[in-house]
């Protein structure tokens, strides 16, 4: 049996005194436990702090650069894009309605010829953004797409270079800013489809990454149960060897204290023997009582009685008459027909009463 401090106290000079409450443990195996290695570390790492918490927050609310991922940022994106798509529609809706003229076309009809070409190229551009974010094949709608932007582009240049200029050079430029339009649009469109729409690939990447954020999570949740547990455990194990400690420590103080009134008592009977010398009580032999037996005189009257009707006197009979065993009948049967043998032979002469063997009852 060990004894394990309750408590510690320190010394003025800085060293560590047991306290007089100790509780007894049993022995047990040494072990040392980890009380500054992995339990502490995982404790560690486990436990959420107050301070660290509020810092890394500050920090994140603070970031030194923009997030692309960000609602606002894409919104901006995406606005800016739809409103250059708009101004570039605008620029070739008015290139193309004046090229309307060269069809032949009445000029009720001249606003058909933009429609039919640049709105081709939005519904194109949004058929592109819808089979992509279906995963489905996308090429049948970007060829259409840029047939009509390669319509466009020779619309728009065409209309340019029909224009008077005072110098050649003014023609180039005009034809190349008007050929760029509808280049504008595809290419706002293509950006669209990659900053507001979602691939399949992207989307899979994003929840294989919160799958992982989330099996992560689970399992330092599953660690820090089972750390807990663990704690539980071994808390509950201390109780139980205290209790136990305790049980035991209380039986051998009461064999403790049965053993010492058993030598103080010991002690006692010798010092009182050692004063009065014991004086050896007489043994009297003891001698086993015996039943008072009927008087002879009843029991010859009962037998001659017995005979007299003819009944043939047997042990128990006399036992039954004695209130004794059957033994004790037998016997006393015996004796009497030993002593009074004529009293079982009346109608027989002495010299045939001495020749007769004697019987006994079986």
């Amino acid at each position: 049996m060990t004894t394990t401090p309750v408590s510690q106290t320190q010394s003025p000079n800085g060293t560590k005194r047991q306290s007089p409450d100790t509780e007894v443990v049993p022995p047990k195996p040494q072990r040392i436990e980890d009380t500054q290695g992995t339990e502490a570390s995982w404790e560690k790492a486990l436990t959420v702090d107050p301070k660290t918490t509020t810092s890394v927050s500050r920090q994140q609310g603070q970031p030194k650069r923009l997030n692309p991922d960000s609602g606002t940022f894409i919104r901006i994106v995406v606005g800016g894009v739809v409103v250059a798509g708009l101004v570039a529609f605008a620029i070739s809706f008015v290139a193309l309605y004046s090229v309307a003229e060269w069809l032949g076309l009445p000029p009720w009809m001249w606003w058909a010829v933009p429609v039919f070409i640049d709105l081709a190229i939005l519904v194109y551009a949004g058929l592109v953004l819808v089979h992509k974010a279906r995963g489905e094949r996308t090429w049948p709608s970007w060829l259409a797409l840029g047939a009509f932007t390669v319509l466009s582009v020779v619309a728009n240049g065409a209309h340019a270079l029909a224009h008077s200029h005072e110098t050649q050079w003014q023609a180039y430029i005009g034809v190349l800013i008007a050929a760029m339009v509808p280049i504008a649009i595809f290419v706002a469109t293509e950006q669209l489809s990659r900053v507001a729409i979602q691939d399949m690939h992207s989307r899979k990447a994003e929840i294989r990454e919160q799958f992982e954020l989330e099996s992560f999570e689970v399992e330092q949740q599953h660690q820090r149960e089972e750390l807990e547990f663990e704690q539980e455990q071994r808390e509950w194990e201390r109780q139980n060897k205290r209790q136990q400690a305790k049980r035991e420590s209380e039986i051998e103080q009461r064999k403790h204290e049965q053993e010492l009134a058993a030598l103080q008592a010991e002690s006692r009977n010798s010092v009182t023997s050692g004063h009065q010398p014991s004086i050896p009580e007489p043994t009297t032999p003891t001698a086993p009582v015996k039943r008072p037996a009927a008087s002879d005189d009843a029991l010859l009257e009962f037998v001659r009685e017995r005979v007299a009707e003819g009944i043939e006197v047997t042990g128990p009979m006399v036992a039954e008459f004695l209130e004794a065993s059957d033994r004790t009948g037998r016997r006393r049967l015996n004796s009497l027909k030993e002593q009074y043998p004529e009293l079982f032979m009346p109608g027989e002469t002495p010299e045939n009463q001495s020749s007769e063997p004697q019987g006994s009852d079986a």
